[in-house]
C-alpha cells in the first residue's frame, strides 16, 4: 500500500518523515498491510492552493497513493480535500485550528480549542496572569487561533491589552515595543516555526522575559533548540506529546524509534508523534 505524508515548514518535516519511516518499517516488519508492502511516497505541497493541488493529483495518477497522511499547512488543507474528491482516505495530523469534517477525512491532532482551555485557567489561577497582549502571524492558522484565544480569554475574566498581526519576516522591533508599553502580565503568541524563534530571541534580549510570562502557541522541542536558553525564561507552551514525558507508553515508542533509527535521529516532537500515529491509522 502506498501513502503519502504532506510535509509541513522545515522546522517540522526531518522529523515527521522520520517518524513516518518509523511507522512504516514497523508495519513492514508485520504483514505489511493487507499482505502488502507499506511505500511511502514523499511530496511537499508548497504553501499555495494551487501547487498542493498539482501535487496531490500526480501523486494519485502517476504514483497510485492509496491513503494520504498530511502533515502541512492548514491552509492547503481544503485543495488536498477537493483533489483527493474522497477517493481516498486523508488523514490530517498536525495540531490545527480544529472543525475538519468529513467522511474520508479524519483529523488527529490537537486542537487550538482544547489546549488553550487546559492552559489559560491554569496561568491565570498559578501566576495571576490578568492582562494579556496577542501576536499572531498573518496567516489562516494564526488567525483563527488568535479569535480561539480571545474567547477563552474572556471567559477567565482576562483583559486584552495590545494585539498585532506580524508578517512573515518581522524583527518584532516594533511588537516588542508594543510589548513594552502595554505592560502586561503574559505574551500570547501565534507565530510558525522560524517566526517563534526570532520573536523568542529577540524578546530574551529586550530584558522583558524576566518579569512578563509568555505562552507560545505551536512549541515544539526544534523551536526550544533554535531559541535557545537565553530565550526561553518564563516561557509556556501547552501540546499533546512531549518527548520527555516519562510515561511508559512514551518511552517505549521512543526507545523503538531510536533503536531503528539510531542516536542521531531526529528529536519526535508532537508533529513527528502525530505523523506516526496518522500513518498506523491509514
Amino acid at each position: 500500500e502506498k501513502i503519502a505524508p504532506l510535509r509541513s515548514a522545515a522546522d517540522q518535516g526531518r522529523d515527521a518523515f522520520a517518524a513516518a519511516f518509523f511507522a512504516a518499517s514497523e508495519l513492514n516488519a508485520g504483514d505489511g498491510v493487507l499482505g502488502h508492502e507499506v511505500d511511502l511516497v514523499v511530496a511537499d505541497p508548497g504553501w499555495e492552493e494551487r501547487d498542493a493541488a498539482r501535487v496531490v493529483r500526480d501523486m494519485i495518477e502517476l504514483d497510485g497513493i492509496d491513503a494520504l497522511v498530511g502533515m502541512h499547512p492548514s491552509n492547503i488543507r481544503s485543495a488536498v480535500k477537493v483533489q483527493l474528491a474522497g477517493t481516498i482516505p486523508y488523514i490530517y495530523t498536525p495540531q490545527y485550528e480544529g472543525g475538519e469534517r468529513g467522511p474520508t477525512t479524519i483529523a488527529t491532532g490537537g486542537t487550538d480549542d482544547a489546549l488553550m482551555r487546559a492552559t489559560f485557567p491554569w496561568l491565570v489561577e498559578r501566576y495571576k496572569a490578568r492582562r494579556f497582549c496577542l501576536l499572531a502571524n498573518n496567516y489562516v492558522w494564526p488567525e483563527q487561533a488568535l479569535s480561539t484565544a480571545k474567547s477563552i480569554i474572556g471567559q477567565v475574566r482576562g483583559q486584552i491589552v495590545g494585539e498585532a498581526l506580524v508578517p512573515f519576516g518581522s524583527e518584532y522591533t516594533a511588537e516588542i515595543e508594543l510589548i513594552r508599553q502595554a505592560r502586561p502580565d503574559i505574551v500570547l503568541t501565534f507565530l510558525l516555526g522560524e517566526e517563534l524563534v526570532r520573536f523568542s530571541r529577540a524578546f530574551g534580549q529586550s530584558g522583558l522575559s524576566g518579569s512578563i510570562l509568555r505562552y507560545a502557541h505551536g512549541l515544539d522541542e526544534n523551536v526550544l533548540y533554535g531559541i535557545g536558553v537565553e530565550g526561553t525564561d518564563n516561557l509556556f507552551g501547552a501540546s499533546t506529546f512531549a518527548s520527555n514525558h516519562a510515561s511508559s507508553e512514551t518511552m517505549h515508542l521512543l526507545e523503538r524509534y531510536y533503536t531503528l533509527l539510531g542516536s542521531n535521529a531526529p528529536t519526535m516532537t508532537v508533529f513527528g508523534q502525530s505523523c506516526y500515529e496518522g500513518i498506523h491509522l491509514a
